[in-house]
């Protein structure tokens, strides 16, 4: 005689239950999506780093940053050259600080 609704409360719970599974597998799934993409970021952010320093230390104006401010460097008049094509960001020396640059070299 009960047994429309022991049927009827069956469905019931196996209905709340495979709400419950599907709720815990998008969970989950956001969960992967969000660890893969922090894990991406992370691993693209090491390549841009090392990216960067290969760019700053030998692709700036052909050669590498060191050798363009290298002090041990003899001739005066390549240092204002050096000077005068400095990278952009680098603020150039006027025509008055390179003369005297120049004349303090010699």
């Amino acid at each position: 005689m009960w047994n429309w609704l022991e049927k009827l409360w069956q469905s019931a719970k196996n209905l709340v239950a495979a709400i419950f599974q599907a709720f815990m597998d998008w969970i989950l799934f956001l969960i992967e999506v969000t660890y893969i993409a922090f894990i991406t970021s992370v691993i693209l952010t090491y390549f841009a780093y090392a990216y960067l320093l290969y760019f700053m230390f030998y692709v700036v104006d052909g050669q590498a940053v060191v050798e363009i401010w290298n002090p041990r460097e003899a001739q005066g008049r390549s240092k204002i050259s050096k000077l005068e094509r400095a990278p952009s960001g680098v603020t150039k020396p006027s025509r008055q600080q390179a003369d005297v640059l120049q004349a303090s070299v010699r």
